[in-house]
């Protein structure tokens, strides 16, 4: 398709209108010169409902308050010291999941 119609054209996938690139050099035009454009996401019910309107890290569109989503998301949740710090609770809900597996299979 790309030799047909170049290395950047537009496809209907569903409902929505898709972009596909197939150049090396035009994808790094999209995600470093146009990366806002690029990296916003299209409205839908998913996001309102699901996505509090859009205020989730993985359901909101690119801008600023997705942004410092991002970055409360980096600094306090997952970083090095923050993942030290609640190790236990990891480990103990594994092992709370690893049992409740354990005692489904053996009921059965």
């Amino acid at each position: 398709m790309a030799d047909k119609h170049g290395p950047i054209f537009t496809m209907r996938i569903g409902m929505r209108q898709a972009l596909v690139v197939s150049s090396k050099e035009t994808i790094l035009e999209c995600f470093t010169t146009n990366d806002c454009a690029f990296l916003t996401r299209p409205k839908s019910a998913a996001m309102k409902y699901m996505g509090y309107d859009g205020d989730m890290l993985a359901l909101g569109p690119h801008g600023h308050n997705w942004r410092e989503i991002r970055k409360v998301m980096t600094l306090e949740l997952l970083s090095n010291r923050r993942l030290e710090l609640m190790k236990h609770v990891l480990a103990s809900e594994v092992g709370l999941c690893i049992s409740d597996l354990y005692s489904l299979v053996v009921k059965q």
